[in-house]
C-alpha cells in the first residue's frame, strides 16, 4: 500500500457513473428531485413531462382548474447550472416560478395524440425577477401570491428581508411568460 491504496488502484477512478453535485449540507447524496403526479384512484404514477432537466424541483401547487384549461401545476425551479454550494442555510439562491400540464391519466393513443398536437414545456413565469419563493394561489383563483429573496440573491447576502409579489392568474387559462409581477408592499409607510 502506498498513501492509502493499493498501487494498481491509485490515481485512477472506481465511482459508479458520472459525478454530479448536490446541494450539500443536510442534502448532501441526494438525488437531484423531479415531479411526478399520482391518480389516487387507478394508484398509477406519471413523471411530469416538459421540465429541462437541469432545474431542480420543489414547492410544487396546483394551478386553479378551468373548464378551457389544462390542468396545471406551478412550482419553483433552482438552476443546476450554477455551483449549488448549500440550500438549507443559505436562502440566496436564483429561482423562478415555473407552469406545467399536469399529465393526464388516459389512454396511450389518447396520449400520443395529445402529444403531437400540444407543446409540453415549462414557462418560466418570473423571468425578470431572481427569486420566487413559495407559490400560493388566492382562494378565488385570480391571483398567484409568492415571496422572493431577490434583495439576498442580487447582492449576494446569506439573507434579507423578502419581498411578497402577485401575478393575476388568467381566467382564460391562457398562459404567458411577459405575465407582471406586482410588488405587494411597496414601502414601510405602507404597513402602517
Amino acid at each position: 500500500m502506498k498513501g492509502g491504496c493499493a498501487e494498481k488502484d491509485c490515481g485512477s477512478w472506481k465511482g459508479q457513473g458520472d459525478w454530479e453535485e448536490d446541494w450539500g449540507e443536510t442534502y448532501s447524496a441526494k438525488r437531484q428531485p423531479t415531479l411526478f403526479v399520482i391518480n389516487i384512484n387507478s394508484g398509477e404514477v406519471q413523471a411530469v413531462k416538459g421540465i429541462d432537466k437541469s432545474l431542480s424541483v420543489g414547492q410544487v401547487v396546483w394551478a386553479p382548474f378551468t373548464e378551457s384549461s389544462k390542468q396545471c401545476l406551478v412550482f419553483v425551479g433552482w438552476s443546476s447550472e450554477a455551483r449549488k454550494l448549500g440550500m438549507k442555510y443559505c436562502s440566496n439562491r436564483p429561482c423562478a416560478l415555473y407552469v406545467v400540464r399536469a399529465p393526464h391519466h388516459e389512454s396511450k393513443s389518447e396520449e400520443l395524440e395529445h402529444h403531437a398536437t400540444e407543446e409540453l414545456h415549462a414557462l418560466n413565469l418570473t423571468p425578470t425577477i431572481s427569486s420566487a419563493l413559495f407559490p400560493r394561489f388566492s382562494p378565488n383563483g385570480e391571483f398567484l401570491v409568492f415571496l422572493s429573496a431577490k434583495s439576498a440573491v442580487d447582492s449576494g447576502l446569506h439573507n434579507a428581508t423578502n419581498s411578497l409579489h402577485r401575478i393575476d392568474w388568467p381566467t382564460n387559462g391562457e398562459l404567458y411568460q411577459s405575465a407582471k409581477i406586482y410588488d405587494i408592499v411597496r414601502s414601510v409607510a405602507g404597513l402602517i
